[in-house]
Formats: C-alpha cells, structure tokens, sequence
C-alpha cells in the first residue's frame, strides 16, 4: 500500500513539473524557432535571464511645452501618457505592430492649470489625470477601431536594437528626426479636445471637399479617425482643497484613488457593475500632518499606502476580507529625514520603497512568508547626490528605478533571498534637467522617463 501511495505521489508531482515547468519552456522554445531574426531572439532570451535592461533610445517626445511631471503606460502597453505644467495631457500609441506606431493619439485640455499625475487603469477601459487645479478627471477610453498591422514599428525596434556602427556617422538633424518620429499626429493643431467631448477643425481643413478630405482619410493609414472621441469624460472630482499631486488606479480597477496637498488621501468606487459605490467615496485618510506627495496599491489591492510632507509613509489594509487591518494602519514607517516624495509596491508583492528629498531610498519587506523582513526596512540606497523625485519597480525581475532631481535615473535589482542588488546607471545623456518620473511597461520591455526639460523618451 505504501508503495502505491509512493507511485502516485510521484506521477503527480512529475504532472505538475511537467505542466508548470516543462510546457513553457517548449512554448517559448517553439515560439522562439518561428522568429526569423536571431539577433532579436537572443535579446528576448537575455531578458528572461534577467541580463539586459532597456537602455537604447526608441522612442523621444517634446511636444508639451511646459515641464512633464508625470508618465505612465498602458497595462496592455499600446499607449503611453504625459502630463505636463502646460496643463495638459498628452496619449501616444506605441504598439510596434500598428500603423500609428509613435503618433500622438489625443491631446486633452481639460485640466486649468498644470497636471501633476495620470495614470491607466489595470483593465485598460479607463485613463486619469489629477492637477494643480484640484481636480481629477476620470476618462472613458473607447475603441479606436481596427489598425492596420504593420511591421515598421517592429522593423524600428529591432533597429534602435541593433544600430550598425555606420549609424553613428548619420547627420545631427537626421538622428533626431528618427529619434522624434516624422510622422507625429499634431492633434493639437489639427483636434483640440474640450470638455464638451467635440472637436473643432482648424482653420486649415477644406470643409467645401469633404469627399476629397474622406478620400485622403482611408488613403492615409497614420491617420486616426476620432469619431467617436478616444476618450469620454465619465467622472469629476472636486472634493480636495488644495493640489492633487497623485492618481491610481487599484490593480482589479475596481477602486480610483488621489492624494493631495491638503493632507487627505480619498478612494472611490470604480465598479459600474456596483452602483452604490460607483463614482463614491469608500474611504478617507486623514492621518498625515502635512501634504501627501504619493500614494500606491498593492499588486493584490491588499495595502494602500501614502507618501507626505511630513516624512513619513503610511501604509493601510484596505482588503474586506482582513477585517482587523481593513481601513486601518498596517504600517507606519519614519525612517526618511526629509520629506517622502514617492513610494511604490513591487509587482510580487516582496517589497516596498520609498523615495525621498534626503537622497535616499528606502526597501521594505512586506511578504508576511518572510518573517525575518516582514514590516521591516532590509535596503537603503544613498547613491542619488540630490532629492529623489520618482521611482517604480518593473513587472519582471524586481528591477528598482529611481529619478532624481540630479538628472539621472538608476536601476537597482533587488534579490528577495540574499537581500543583495546591482546596481546600473543609465546615462540619460538626452535630459538636460531632473528626472520628474519613470515608468516601466507592464507587458513589453518599455522603460520610460520624464523630464524637467520638457522631453519623454521611451527606452528599449
């Protein structure tokens, strides 16, 4: 009977090897053999080995012109947003396998004074910005309708990957006419987007040749049609008295949140499907002594967490089913000597950061598996030589990166069983001015920042 019992043990856990181990691996071995390019094969491969980070410049935007304070990526990673103190917010689209690869999607004007923070949601159905003005705009994001597939943006990528040597020869101007894009929709010129949702066709279009305009829409694949509009305003929020400096998005979409200056941190209600909290207020924090800088939820909308003024991070339980936490303090951390101008949970839920004008980052541990780390600070980074400004962890690998007020952006990748990390500078040669805000892409190997100098550049 034990000898049964011994066999089929084995033959299960040999299924479970087999299901979870050895089929993904033939799954990206096979899928690795249709690709015809062995160069970019062995990049891929270099990224699953956790041995090549996104350095090389793909994609550089300068059409805001005011300072970008903020950028974020899509979770499905088709779009790429800006925010900026020329109060407004700008979408691109940077699918490599569409057409429109590149282009400025939509310019949004809706916000009266600089616009601090935007962000996606995990669902990829909603987009928001919270500003200077107080208020923060929910945006419904509609199909754009079907794109036609290209392979210029694929050919682009695996050339910024793969530059022959003869690139470095090439004419100032035309280096930086591949870097910008040619083929950038001017949305501002060409649709201004108000917020009554219509768009107002410049004085250049022939309104008396509408057949020879339809004409040059269907000829001209770049072109996006925005009827309907790419995003409908679907909610307002006015309930701060002072700056929104932050907005997110929970990771089930299900929640909205903003922090501001005036010391609150507020979450709504995303859920149509659940009316009587849809568009509401489902908590208040009010709990720091000094404006709120950041705010964060978890990979697993377990915590919710705060950055303030008042140099310290607070970090609450805010899932129903842990009562004794729910709505309340699980974590308060005062380790910074400064005030605390970022904070972010990784992806897997090991770790937690903050970053601060002290110069320092801080890990913490917050895996409840790990009681050696649980709740405590297990790293500390001083490598910044000024005040950190942004940070974010990426989806894969734990990698940490880190904008400063001191123009450069660092990578860290962070082991969770030896607490050991290399560190990797990027010499961001392009940015004249601090790193306002970095961001990795959650499904394509993206790295993006924002810039003091009005610029956003995407990385691969």
């Amino acid at each position: 009977m034990n000898a049964d019992n011994q066999i089929t043990k084995r033959i299960k856990n040999n299924s479970v090897y087999i299901l979870f181990w050895i089929l993904p691996k033939l799954f990206v071995f096979f899928e690795f053999k249709k690709i015809k390019n062995r160069r970019f094969v062995k990049t891929i491969q270099k990224v699953i080995k956790n041995t090549y980070f996104p350095t090389k410049k793909l994609l550089k935007f300068k059409d805001h012109t005011g300072v970008i304070h903020c950028v974020s990526f899509s979770f499905n990673g088709d779009y790429f947003a800006t925010g900026s103190s020329d109060s407004t917010c700008i979408i691109y689209a940077v699918n490599p396998y569409r057409s429109n690869f590149g282009q400025k999607i939509i310019q949004i004007h809706d916000h009266a004074d600089a616009v601090n923070s935007v962000c996606f949601s995990k669902n990829n159905e909603y987009f928001a910005s919270g500003g200077w003005d107080k208020t923060a705009f929910v945006y419904k994001i509609n199909s754009i309708g079907p794109n036609s597939y290209s392979k210029d943006g694929l050919n682009r990528v695996k050339n910024t990957l793969y530059k022959n040597k003869n690139d470095d020869k090439k004419s100032p101007k035309k280096e930086i006419d591949e870097e910008i894009g040619e083929n950038t929709i001017e949305t501002k010129e060409n649709m201004n987007y108000s917020q009554d949702n219509q768009y107002k066709q410049d004085k250049h279009d022939n309104k008396d040749k509408p057949d020879k305009q339809e004409k040059q829409d269907t000829q001209d694949s770049l072109t996006i049609k925005q009827t309907p509009p790419f995003v409908d305003q679907i909610l307002k929020y006015k309930d701060h008295n002072s700056t929104i400096s932050a907005v997110i998005f929970s990771f089930d979409s299900d929640y909205f949140a903003t922090g501001s200056w005036d010391k609150k941190a507020i979450i709504y209600g995303m859920n149509p499907l659940n009316q009587s909290t849809y568009g509401k207020q489902i908590f208040m924090f009010t709990d720091h002594t000094d404006g709120i800088n950041s705010i964060s939820f978890s990979a697993y909308d377990d915590y919710f967490a705060t950055g303030s003024h008042d140099k310290r991070v607070i970090i609450y339980g805010v899932n129903p089913i842990n009562k004794k936490e729910y709505g309340k303090i699980a974590f308060l951390f005062e380790d910074h000597t400064y005030l605390v101008t970022t904070v972010t949970f990784s992806l897997d839920n090991e770790f937690f950061a903050s970053g601060s004008y002290d110069k320092s980052v801080i890990v913490y541990g917050i895996n409840p598996n790990r009681p050696e780390s649980f709740g405590k600070q297990i790293l500390k980074f001083n490598d910044h030589t000024d005040g950190i400004i942004s940070l974010r962890f990426s989806m894969m690998d734990n990698y940490l990166a880190t904008g400063s007020w001191d123009k450069t952006t660092m990578i860290y990748q962070i082991n969770p069983k030896t607490k050991e990390y290399v560190k990797k500078l990027i010499n961001l040669h392009d940015n004249t001015d601090s790193i306002s805000s970095v961001r990795f892409s959650y499904c394509r190997f993206y790295f993006a920042t924002g810039s003091y100098d009005m610029t956003a550049i995407i990385y691969i």
